[in-house]
């Protein structure tokens, strides 16, 4: 073995000069395939970050799909295999899923910012909380539920039925932003 060795490194400069070449550039063409990352911040619409949001990545067709952890000031960033267009979406409890896509070419993203919405829909049931008769309590058939907008300092009431205490309250908003 060691006569083998001793060999390869006596063969001719010409030769060990294309093994080394190509061997570095295979490490090269693979980090660098490697490196391109996706990063930015995920806010709600007045600016405040969601620490509870999530954001993931996939090529277009493909059931590949990586998620990635959202910071608590709101920042994320993870890494894509290869230059090409990727659907990102970025999505949180009770807010609107932005779904995007992006081309990411030989150089990172750090910019990919997204301003989430509130969805402004609420369903549940009313129950009186005690847990003695059933896990969630008894169900409270003739309950009013109601909802009170900061920004328009507006109460909306929804009156719930006399056989269950299932409730569903839906808003949409017109053209000035008002509650309908």
């Amino acid at each position: 073995m060691a006569g083998n060795l001793k060999s390869f490194f006596e063969f001719g400069g010409y030769m060990k000069k294309k093994i080394i070449v190509a061997f570095l550039s295979y490490f090269m063409f693979v980090s660098k395939i490697m490196a391109f990352s996706v990063s930015g911040n995920i806010s709600t619409d007045k600016g405040v970050p969601l620490k509870d949001a999530y954001v993931t990545c996939a090529l277009p067709g493909s059931v590949d799909v990586q998620t990635t952890t959202v910071f608590n000031n709101g920042s994320f960033a993870f890494s894509v295999a290869s230059p090409s267009t990727y659907t990102i979406s970025a999505g949180a409890p009770n807010f609107i899923t932005q779904t995007i896509s992006v081309f990411v070419s030989n150089t990172d993203i750090s910019n990919l910012n997204f301003s989430l919405s509130p969805q402004l829909n609420s369903e549940g049931t009313i129950n009186d909380g005690l847990r003695f008769y059933t896990p969630y309590g008894w169900e409270l058939p003739k309950s009013i539920v109601s909802m009170y907008d900061l920004s328009s300092q507006t109460t909306y009431f929804y009156t719930i039925g006399y056989k269950d205490s299932h409730f569903l309250v839906k808003f949409s908003t017109d053209t000035n932003n008002k509650f309908v």
